[in-house]
């Protein structure tokens, strides 16, 4: 392996996750931009009574997001896991991450969504669009839930944001920075609304 190629893998991993998650991140970005994520920003702020964070195992994504939303709204608010199992703190690297931030993330608790109870007025936050396909036919029957994908709320949208699990600080740092970014944006727009 040439030292340049070693390097350049580097980059990916701690920019963006991988090399796959890289072509994930490319794929998604190209929708957002040709406009195939429209729908997941023109919300109904005004229909919206919790906001429910969920990810793939709750344990960093959207453990982070949910705890970071809360020190900044007075919203009901709420995270699960697609795959995972019940209460279950946040991992080390997301303890890390929330100690380095003076966050207080310890009494967080995994969720599973076959536990989770969905109300009317849901708004559901993911991290990947693939996750946001997967619990719309999960769904499908409940009445007047939004959807959307937290990186379409940060500074610089994002509209793919890769799982951090067994990825080096520098990847979970840009991670939770990217969510925390598009938390706080996320609560503010819905405080004007109420």
């Amino acid at each position: 392996i040439k030292l340049h190629n070693l390097k350049s893998l580097k980059v990916l991993i701690n920019e963006f996750g991988g090399k796959a998650a890289a072509l994930n991140w490319l794929k998604h970005q190209t929708r957002l931009y040709i406009g195939q994520f429209k729908n997941y920003t023109n919300l109904n702020f005004n229909k919206i009574n919790r906001v429910v964070f969920f990810c793939r195992g709750n344990i960093n994504r959207s453990a982070v997001a949910e705890t970071i939303f809360k020190l900044h709204s007075n919203f009901a608010h709420d995270s699960f896991g697609l795959i995972t199992e019940k209460n279950f703190p946040p991992s080390v690297e997301t303890q890390r991450w929330a100690r380095k931030h003076d966050i207080s993330i310890l009494s967080h608790k995994t969720k599973r969504l076959e536990d989770f109870e969905f109300h009317k007025g849901d708004l559901l936050v993911a991290f990947e669009p693939e996750h946001l396909g997967h619990i719309q036919k999960h769904t499908q029957l409940s009445e007047n839930l939004q959807y959307t994908l937290i990186g379409l709320w940060s500074t610089k949208r994002w509209a793919y944001i890769h799982d951090p699990v067994a990825r080096p600080e520098e990847y979970f740092d840009k991670c939770f920075n990217i969510i925390q970014n598009a938390t706080k944006n996320l609560a503010k727009m819905l405080q004007e609304y109420k």
